[in-house]
């Protein structure tokens, strides 16, 4: 393969991956903006169990027992004011997701 030819795959190679990487930033964005569709609120095994109830981002898939719905001011005043009762699941981190932790 002649200099020519080896600079012109090159160059086409150099397109498809600016617009490849284009493509990734654009989505990369796309996530960044889309704000969570929700958070769940996952009960204690029973009132004097030691383990707090647990709040969930809607989509996540840890919940060991049935969810409530909850909106992003309840579960923004449960992990901020439900001290030792109520947490944030360690998997979805809802309190990212609410801008409560880094």
């Amino acid at each position: 393969m002649s200099p020519a030819e080896r600079l012109a795959k090159l160059r086409t190679l150099e397109e498809w991956l600016a617009w490849q990487l284009g493509q990734t930033r654009q989505r990369i964005r796309d996530l960044e903006q889309t704000p969570p569709e929700g958070y769940a609120l996952e009960p204690k095994q029973h009132p004097k169990h030691p383990q707090p109830a647990l709040i969930h981002l809607a989509s996540c898939t840890m919940p060991q027992r049935d969810t409530s719905p909850i909106d992003a001011a309840d579960a923004r005043l449960g992990l901020t004011k439900g001290g030792d009762d109520i947490a944030g699941c360690e998997f979805c981190a809802p309190g990212k997701a609410l801008g409560l932790e880094s």
